[in-house]
């Protein structure tokens, strides 16, 4: 009987340096409801029109994700922000912009790459998802939002 430790799948097929795992993390907050969007409206905010935002929060995770229409640009923006300090260049947060028309979504990973000084988040990173009138095209008139916690492994 052969005493050998077996090999494990990273010993079989090794990563070339620098690329990285993630493993997920589903906290227990679920998806945001969906959201109506305000009438088709030029870029960015007025009295009559105010700025489109979602907001999904997990206290177990430590993850804030906040996604809004920049005034400026018309834009959806996210921000997500860790209060994990250990979070910061080692994390992502995956997040999805989801509609109320067919299973399409808009999805990008937001890396925590940036130290925050001020409150009690620790971390966080920003994402474009382009801009809100193509969002209302693609996605519906309603939109919601899901996020989960990508981790570094490697």
């Amino acid at each position: 009987m052969a005493t050998d430790t077996p090999m494990t799948l990273a010993d079989l097929f090794p990563l070339p340096e620098g690329v990285k795992l993630r493993t997920r993390r589903f906290g227990s907050a679920p998806p945001t409801e969906l959201k109506p969007l305000p009438p088709d409206m030029p870029a960015g905010g007025t009295d009559d029109h105010p700025e489109f935002e979602l907001t999904w929060h997990d206290e177990g995770l430590g993850l804030t994700v906040l996604v809004r229409e920049r005034s400026d640009s018309g834009r959806l923006v996210a921000r997500a922000f860790s209060t994990d300090p250990a979070h910061l260049d080692t994390a992502a947060v995956s997040v999805a912009v989801v509609g109320s028309a067919g299973d399409d979504m808009i999805r990008k990973t937001v890396l925590l790459d940036t130290a925050e000084t001020v409150g009690p988040d620790k971390c966080s990173g920003t994402a474009d998802f382009g801009p809100l009138v193509e969002a209302r095209q693609r996605l519906g008139d309603k939109l919601g939002l899901v996020a989960f916690l990508l981790v570094s492994t490697v």
